[in-house]
């Protein structure tokens, strides 16, 4: 094997976005990688590359997403805040 491997900041870098976001799609299994001993990590180019090509839209399809941009997008309530006294809290 004579391909370079490449880091999770290189692969970050070669995608143009954030760590945070490329361990995202590793955990939800988007992008291929190389796990190699103890916790490093590494990508080939022609992962990545097959990674941007699976995520292209043609021109004149609608995104996936298209069809909700139009809907509202529902509140999320939050649950309602218990106050305790301090002499009642549990030991």
């Amino acid at each position: 094997m004579t391909e370079t491997l490449l880091t999770r900041q290189d692969a970050a870098r070669r995608l143009s976005i954030s760590l945070t976001t490329l361990k995202r799609l590793m955990r939800e299994g988007a992008i291929a990688y190389i796990r190699l001993p103890g916790r490093a990590v590494r990508f080939t180019a022609a992962d990545l590359d097959a990674f941007v090509a699976a995520q292209r839209v043609e021109a004149g399809q609608p995104a996936a997403d298209a069809a909700d941009e139009d809907a509202p997008t529902p509140r999320r309530r939050r649950p309602a805040a218990q106050v305790v006294a301090f002499s009642a809290r549990p030991r």
